[in-house]
């Protein structure tokens, strides 16, 4: 069972849209350590899995996990910026689907 309330949990799941969307810009930039930044968000969000076992994940969990495992896995080019843009973008909609349903429990609906 997790000891986080569904209040920290969503303040974590706003962070992780900030962490998410710094990709966009290490991308951009044609920073050497994008491949890093990514490996390291797919390993908190591999280590936070246990924690939120007993919360609402489904909607952004996999999806975000699945499409960062891609990126890291990837070569990209400078070319790539726009398939990168969308793909962070499809990531952040699936966060916040996510804090809106939290949102929605935590007002009983």
């Amino acid at each position: 069972m997790s000891n986080i309330t569904l209040e920290s949990y969503k303040n974590y799941l706003i962070d992780m849209k900030d962490m998410v969307f710094k990709i966009l810009p290490l991308f951009e930039e044609n920073n050497p350590y994008v491949y890093e930044y990514v490996d390291s968000v797919i390993f908190e969000i591999v280590g936070l899995k246990k924690e939120i076992i007993t919360l609402p994940h489904k909607i952004w969990y996999v999806r975000v996990l699945a499409i960062l495992r891609a990126i890291e896995s990837s070569e990209f080019s400078s070319d790539d910026t726009k398939k990168i843009k969308k793909e962070v973008f499809k990531m952040l909609n699936a966060i916040d689907k996510q804090i809106d349903e939290l949102n929605k429990i935590k007002k009983g609906e």
